[in-house]
């Protein structure tokens, strides 16, 4: 149907605009933060903790036994 053919309805809010943009703040911090990558976090809190200093994402790296030892990788 054409917009001119629209019957508008006036519709009341459903929620207040400051927590609308609230949610939208976070919506954009939870994307901002997500876990990314072809195999999938993990690690529990991958991505999830920021470091207060530098703002960067906790992660975690998984090592070698050869390299635990304290032995470099060839």
């Amino acid at each position: 149907m054409p917009r001119e053919e629209w019957i508008l309805v006036p519709v009341p809010a459903i929620i207040e605009a400051e927590l609308y943009d609230l949610v939208q703040e976070q919506v954009g911090e939870n994307r901002r933060r997500a876990r990314q990558g072809h195999r999938g976090a993990r690690y529990l809190v991958q991505g999830l903790l920021v470091c207060k200093g530098c703002g960067y994402a906790d992660y975690g790296k998984a090592i070698s036994p050869s390299s635990r030892k304290g032995h470099p990788r060839a």
